[in-house]
């Protein structure tokens, strides 16, 4: 008998948990991975949710946003010259960007003569479309959460994050994420 009323509370209390979250609900996982930008919005770098805001120095010495790209699919990459797979990413990213997809390819912590000379030795030249914000500080990596490099954040035209790849990734795949809107 005993065992039976102890069997009975349990079900009880977890019949009584489960319609406690029911009726409340669970936050969305984006509440916890993001964070307040200068324009008060909730921003997480996360699948749907809008990608955050960053503004910093491209290679050339002029000054990028990501704001700036509105109203059209992109691609930001996170990348560092000592990165094998990096390396091996990067070309198809430009052959993307040279078909008319902006890709922002951020660099992690490095100095720009350093990546000239990294692009030189390649043989490398950058389309119009594609540009290397600096992340001197990694405030940029911060912001979206970095988890390893490379790492690609696909944008809808809304500026919410459509897919993510981790690790390296082909001018192929992209485009096939890109596809529902160009």
């Amino acid at each position: 008998m005993t065992r039976l009323i102890r069997w009975t509370a349990g079900a009880l209390c977890l019949i009584a948990a489960v319609a406690l979250v029911i009726s409340a609900g669970l936050p969305e996982r984006a509440a916890y991975t993001g964070s307040f930008q200068i324009d008060g919005a909730w921003r997480a770098p996360e699948i749907g949710a809008f990608a955050p805001e960053f503004s910093a120095v491209g290679l050339d010495g002029r000054t990028v946003s990501a704001a700036s790209w509105l109203g059209q699919p992109a691609v930001i990459n996170f990348w560092a010259t000592w990165c094998i797979p990096c390396e091996i990413e990067l070309p198809e990213l430009i052959g993307l960007s040279e078909n008319g997809v902006r890709v922002l390819a951020v660099n992690l912590g490095e100095p720009p003569a350093q990546i000239q000379r990294w692009l030189a030795a390649r043989q490398l030249a950058l389309p119009s479309d594609f540009i290397i914000p600096l992340d001197l500080t990694g405030a940029i990596a911060a912001r979206y959460a970095l988890r390893g490099q490379p790492m690609s954040f696909v944008l809808a035209p809304d500026g919410k994050i459509a897919h993510i790849f981790f690790g390296a990734t082909t001018r192929s795949a992209v485009e096939s994420v890109l596809a529902p809107y160009r």
